[in-house]
């Protein structure tokens, strides 16, 4: 086993993101799941995971988003 890329950014959290980021990345998301649809079928044996997986994602980061919205629109 190599040694982890040192080189690689930091990750970044949700609390770290911008509303545009978080909503660009959810964006990339659906895209994701859009392409995962299109080339696999339910008879997939992680289709459902995996759907679940990215409607979850999605929804995190829509949902944080909001949140930092309304925050923001509160003050």
């Amino acid at each position: 086993m190599s040694a982890p890329d040192q080189t690689l950014p930091p990750r970044r959290t949700f609390g770290d993101m911008s509303i545009d980021e978080l909503l660009a990345s959810a964006s990339d998301e659906s895209v994701a799941l859009q392409t995962y649809l299109e080339n696999h079928g339910p008879d997939d044996e992680l289709y459902d995971v995996v759907v679940r997986a990215y409607a979850s994602s999605i929804g995190a980061r829509v949902a944080v988003a909001a949140a930092k919205h309304e925050r923001r629109e509160q003050t």
